[in-house]
């Protein structure tokens, strides 16, 4: 069974989380999902995030289901095409996932916590999370005023 989170945990750690996903996996494909956009997106999937863990899932799969929530509403709200939205959303899960697989450790290393502390203590959750949601913004930021991008896929058609 899933750890629950508490409300607060899915308003300071998912919804920021959501948020940075959208806006960096989609910055690297140059697409552009307004703030307005993207806030609303990670508002419905931090609330989903929160009643997903807090009522039923195995470990792992709540990462799906909110990975396919992102696309499905990046695709409606943000009026981005699909394939655009699931390049977007996997990429910046796998940034988010890259530095958390990183930081997190790190952090409950050099603190002498265990992984079982963020169940038992939920605010840990978004403790570690600043360090890396810091890191996203960054390398949002950074994108942004550079002009960088993986890819222009927003030059594709369908055909």
């Amino acid at each position: 069974m899933l750890n629950t989170i508490p409300w607060y945990v899915a308003l300071f750690q998912s919804l920021p989380e959501s948020f940075l996903i959208l806006k960096l996996g989609l910055i690297l494909f140059r697409i552009d999902i307004s703030v307005k956009n993207s806030f609303l997106i990670a508002s419905i999937t931090a609330i989903f995030s929160y009643l997903i863990r807090r009522y039923f899932i195995t470990f792992g799969l709540h990462t799906v289901i909110t990975m396919i929530l992102l696309i499905i509403l990046c695709t409606i709200i943000g009026k981005i095409k699909i394939i655009h939205s699931v390049i977007g959303t996997f990429m910046g899960v796998l940034i988010a996932g890259a530095l958390q697989s990183i930081i997190v450790p790190l952090l409950l290393s050099i603190s002498k916590m265990q992984i079982n502390d963020l169940g038992i203590y939920p605010i840990l959750n978004i403790v570690l999370f600043i360090p890396c949601g810091l890191i996203m913004l960054l390398i949002y930021f950074f994108i942004k005023k550079r002009n960088f991008y993986l890819l222009d896929i927003s030059t594709y058609t369908e055909e």
